[in-house]
């Protein structure tokens, strides 16, 4: 869980549960330009979902906080940004979110060939300036 600023700057709660992990292929950016590096990369989608669970409502873009994907050795892996639709990996974060209301939000995230993508990591601070995370371990498909 994680408590953040709702929109009159009083706190509320926010539930971040990784929702799925699938492997993308080259095949599914056809119609993207594509730099070397993404060629040579095994591709994955991350969707998690964020759900306020109250008591108010809350803008989702200030959460203060980045969602990171490591392999098994620990390095961090790195996000593809796509501009434009993309049905495989799809996400609206809202201006707003009333208490109950939840989102999805997917990331595509590069491995290079052969390695997995194993934990997702949501790091974030509170209102102390402390840092804390919540770890999810990966079993990707």
């Amino acid at each position: 869980m994680y408590e953040t600023k709702t929109l009159g700057k009083k706190s509320t709660k926010l539930s971040i549960t990784l929702h799925s992990i699938s492997k993308g292929s080259l095949n599914d950016l056809d119609g993207y330009k594509l730099p070397a590096q993404v060629k040579k990369s095994d591709l994955f989608y991350v969707t998690m979902k964020f759900q306020n669970i109250g008591p108010l409502a809350m803008e989702p873009g200030g959460i203060f906080g980045l969602i990171n994907a490591y392999n098994s050795d620990g390095d961090e892996l790195e996000t593809l940004s796509l501009f434009g639709s993309f049905a495989k990996c799809e996400g609206d974060t809202p201006h707003s979110l009333r208490a109950g209301s939840s989102y999805s939000d997917c990331r595509v995230y590069m491995a290079p060939k052969g390695q997995t993508l194993a934990t997702i990591k949501f790091g974030h601070y509170d209102a102390n300036y402390n840092r804390t995370e919540i770890k999810w371990k990966a079993a990707s498909s």
